[in-house]
């Protein structure tokens, strides 16, 4: 038959078979070990020696303020600009007319301006005004002395948000190394603020704060895969690593990747490498019925090619039974293989174009006769 545009047949195919699978993630434990974290560390370049901080619980006395009537930042600024004009302005007045130099003047006209300003110019307005009172507030309160991660081990959860490491003391509203999400009024807009997470020990119930964007979740996804690779080996599979650094394993039918999606399908079903191989048997018993399927149909597409509109009626009789049960078998195939659409984490190890070319005469047929 004669080939279809490459792009529309994608697209049809796509139609045909392609639906789409989401993976639910699920929140795991941390497990930290020394050997791990140093593993981690010299493959991402952390440094370990400022990465995991402790983190203590500490009652601190802030002072209170009070609301109050105060004055506003422009009505300062403009006092602080008089100020600064004043002893050109005093020099002015002092001097008798014949001694009074250029810039004298000058300082004295613009004292005067300044000053009818200063009239236009809200005088105060409601703000904090700091009482002689305190309150004590309960902060997290980060260690100035890393964790010795050579010693560092057990099980943690991450903590909800994360938070920025107050570097000093700020206008009486934070002390040096508070923990506090609420970045954005110490940082201005939050722009610049630095925020990383913070874990808690399972058996202690510590803290410690995690210098870092990458490190938990390269943490989680170097447990993912040993215990995927533990999996593997259970299952009496042998990994093997290619040119690009990704990990393999060869089943009965397919390679298949170890990544991400093959770790998931394990979890949900440790039968799950079996299942597939069983499925793509079927799927190629069912897939070289489909030889002498695309046999027919490819004769009826060559007829239409040379007849077109003057094909017979048994011909086109005939052509519509040969593509509804080719479409019966295709169903079967969608059946099978529709579990698997979207995972690209394996390939068939015998790799033939047979349901290509039967897809191609179906959706060609499908499309002439308007089924």
């Amino acid at each position: 038959m004669k080939k279809i545009n490459s792009l529309l047949l994608s697209f049809l195919i796509t139609l045909l078979l392609i639906s789409t699978k989401v993976i639910s993630q699920e929140n795991s434990i941390l497990n930290i070990t020394p050997e791990l974290t140093k593993k981690i560390c010299e493959k991402n370049d952390y440094d370990i020696n400022k990465l995991i901080y402790p983190v203590s619980h500490k009652e601190v006395d802030f002072p209170v303020y009070d609301t109050a009537q105060v004055i506003t930042k422009e009505y300062n600024k403009y006092l602080s600009s008089l100020d600064r004009y004043k002893p050109g302005y005093d020099s002015y007045l002092k001097n008798s007319p014949n001694k009074r130099g250029l810039m004298d003047q000058r300082d004295y006209e613009e004292y005067l301006q300044m000053s009818e300003k200063l009239k236009t110019i809200q005088k105060t307005e409601t703000g904090k005004v700091l009482t002689n009172k305190t309150t004590k507030k309960l902060i997290y309160l980060v260690s100035d002395t890393p964790v010795d991660l050579e010693n560092f081990s057990g099980t943690f959860s991450k903590m909800p948000g994360e938070y920025v490491l107050v570097p000093s003391d700020f206008k009486d509203e934070y002390i040096k190394n508070e923990l506090t999400s609420d970045f954005i009024d110490f940082y201005n807009d939050g722009s610049n603020a630095r925020f990383y997470p913070l874990i808690k020990k399972k058996d202690t119930e510590e803290f410690f704060y995690v210098m870092s964007k990458g490190f938990l979740s390269s943490l989680e996804n170097e447990e993912s895969f040993t215990n995927l690779i533990n999996s593997i080996h259970k299952l009496g599979y042998k990994e093997y690593k290619d040119e690009y650094g990704d990990y393999f394993i060869k089943s009965k039918t397919c390679e298949i990747k170890l990544d991400n999606w093959t770790a998931s399908e394990l979890k949900l079903n440790p039968s799950y490498i079996a299942t597939l191989d069983n499925d793509q048997i079927k799927i190629a018993a069912l897939v070289k019925q489909t030889i002498p399927h695309s046999k027919i149909l490819d004769k009826y597409l060559g007829l239409h090619r040379i007849q077109r509109n003057k094909m017979s009626s048994i011909d086109i009789k005939n052509w519509r039974t040969a593509t509804a049960n080719a479409q019966k078998l295709n169903d079967q195939i969608y059946k099978l293989a529709e579990k698997y659409f979207g995972n690209y984490a394996f390939t068939l190890l015998n790799k033939s174009d047979t349901q290509e070319v039967f897809s191609e005469n179906l959706i060609a047929s499908k499309g002439v006769l308007g089924m």
